[in-house]
């Protein structure tokens, strides 16, 4: 797979915005007592790990 540059910019930035999220709701849960909003979070940060490695991956085919 053959990818721009300014391609491979923007996966950059979407990395950067998925550790972002993460950090965001990983802190939102922390100061939270709400069970449920917890267990949405470990949920939700799942999926955001899961395009992060989606991401690292494209990145790294093309290096």
């Amino acid at each position: 797979m053959n990818i721009s540059e300014y391609e491979r910019d923007n996966l950059h930035i979407a990395l950067g915005k998925v550790a972002e999220a993460k950090r965001f709701l990983v802190n939102t849960a922390a100061i939270s007592d709400d069970v449920d909003l917890v267990s949405a979070v470990d949920a939700i940060t799942g999926e955001l790990s899961e395009a992060e490695t989606s991401l690292l991956m494209t990145l790294s085919h093309e290096d």
